[in-house]
């Protein structure tokens, strides 16, 4: 139930930042923030080089979260959302428990973060 609920708001969450009009506003990475209790949750849209293809960005990403930031436990899924390739990333750093859902649309990728305190 829980993991409904959660890709019911990433999908509520993609699908209004892919109809935002471009402006100066618009281009600032942090598109949508919410705190919750003991959980977070961002949306930021950032560009991609479009010779970076979604394989070579599947393999990069663990192992830059594993390096940069002590990531452990990291598992990695690769699933489709509204016809497009998307990458799901759940990983813990120290005491927090971290979710991540990566969509590329074009030369930009939307990254949806869910951060929670472990206990």
């Amino acid at each position: 139930m829980a993991r409904a609920l959660v890709l019911a708001a990433f999908c509520g969450v993609l699908v209004a930042c892919g109809g935002t009009a471009r402006s100066e506003v618009s281009l600032e990475p942090l598109k949508f923030s919410s705190t919750e209790r003991d959980r977070t949750t961002t949306v930021v849209e950032t560009r991609v080089p479009a010779r970076l293809t979604f394989a070579q960005f599947a393999r990069a990403e663990p192992e830059m979260i594993r390096g940069a930031l002590n990531g452990r436990r990291i598992v990695v899924r690769r699933l489709r959302f509204a016809g497009r390739r998307a990458l799901h990333i759940t990983y813990r750093v120290g005491t927090k428990g971290i979710e991540q859902y990566f969509v590329r649309a074009g030369d930009r990728m939307y990254v949806v973060t869910y951060t929670s305190r472990t206990r």
